[in-house]
Formats: structure tokens, C-alpha cells, sequence
């Protein structure tokens, strides 16, 4: 049986009930969150065992242009905020660092709790759509 996207979500969102909100919860819910998101197209998109044409996984580039071709550069454009939210959260541990700084100000968020909760509303607006990308066809490959 697959996990269902929607329960990393839900576990994103228990653990910032559950906890302080700290910085360290948060970018990791952050990173559940964009997870959910990208696992959902790449599955939609290539099936369970997530394998493209050539064997391999498709990069988190391949589905995004996936995405923009499929359900419109805007849901592509929310979905690349939320990869970059996970990548300062996952890769940048310097919260004045200025990539950091640069996602905030995108997000409109002033902290890690506030980026959290923008990450969650993507990621809540984000699900449905990607849940209804087409799988790839042999004349895609």
C-alpha cells in the first residue's frame, strides 16, 4: 500500500500543533510539505515506482515542468516557492543568510513559524491539482 500524500501533510500540521513552533520544527514541516507536493506529481505522473523513460527518477526540474505544462504555470510558480522554502529549510542553517532572507520576504513571513504556515496553505492548495496530473503516455518518452 502507498503512503498517502495527504498524510504528510497531516503530519506536517501535527507537528507544529504540537510543538513551540520552533525553528527546527517548522523547517521540517516545510520539507513534509513541499515532500507531499512533489511525490504526489512525480507519482501522478510516472506511477508508483516513479520511473521515467530512461529508468531513472525524474528530477525535481522534470516535475515541475510537468506541472507547468499540466496544470498552468501559476500552480508551477507555487509549487517552486515551496521547493525553495524546503531548500533554505533543509540546506541553510544561517538564518540571516541571504537566500533565507530572500524566501521570507517572497512569502511575506517574518519568521520560521510564518513560513511554515504559508508552506502548509500551498501545500493545502497545491494537492488537488497535482493529484489530477495525467500519467505519462509512450509517446511522452
Amino acid at each position: 500500500m502507498a503512503l498517502d500524500p495527504i498524510e504528510l501533510i497531516e503530519l506536517a500540521e501535527r507537528l507544529l500543533a504540537n510543538s513551540r513552533r520552533d525553528e527546527s520544527s517548522c523547517r521540517t514541516a516545510i520539507n513534509r510539505f513541499y515532500y507531499a507536493c512533489h511525490l504526489t506529481a512525480r507519482d501522478q505522473r510516472y506511477g508508483l515506482d516513479a520511473k521515467n523513460h530512461q529508468g531513472r527518477r525524474p528530477s525535481h526540474q522534470a516535475i515541475l515542468r510537468v506541472v507547468r505544462e499540466q496544470a498552468g504555470s501559476d500552480l508551477a510558480r507555487d509549487l517552486e516557492d515551496l521547493k525553495r522554502m524546503r531548500e533554505v529549510a533543509d540546506y541553510v542553517l544561517n538564518s540571516d543568510h541571504p537566500e533565507i532572507r530572500a524566501v521570507f520576504t517572497r512569502a511575506t513571513a517574518a519568521n520560521w513559524s510564518e513560513l511554515a504556515g504559508e508552506a502548509a496553505a500551498l501545500a493545502r492548495d497545491l494537492l488537488p491539482s497535482l493529484q489530477a496530473i495525467s500519467a505519462a503516455q509512450p509517446q511522452d518518452a
